[in-house]
């Protein structure tokens, strides 16, 4: 299931919500105030491939630290 971020406005509370595809967002409510008047934030992911030419993050769009498209020598990636 995925893993749905938020953000409150009037509480200023970020808070997930794990829920199928199909239901998505409907009827999210803040779990800190109730409140309706939610905002979904969408959350880059980074994925990394290990190969011959060492660690290379997949999409073309690097990871959240960078633009570079191959890994060898980011301190974020020796991390993975």
């Amino acid at each position: 299931m995925p893993l749905y971020e938020f953000y409150c406005p009037v509480c200023r509370h970020n808070f997930d919500v794990r829920r199928s595809i199909s239901q998505g967002t409907d009827d999210v409510v803040c779990p800190t105030c109730a409140s309706q008047n939610v905002q979904r934030v969408f959350t880059p992911v980074a994925a990394f491939s290990s190969g011959a030419k060492g660690v290379t993050a997949l999409g073309g769009s690097g990871c959240a630290t960078c633009a570079l498209t191959n890994c060898t020598g980011c301190p974020g990636a020796r991390r993975r």
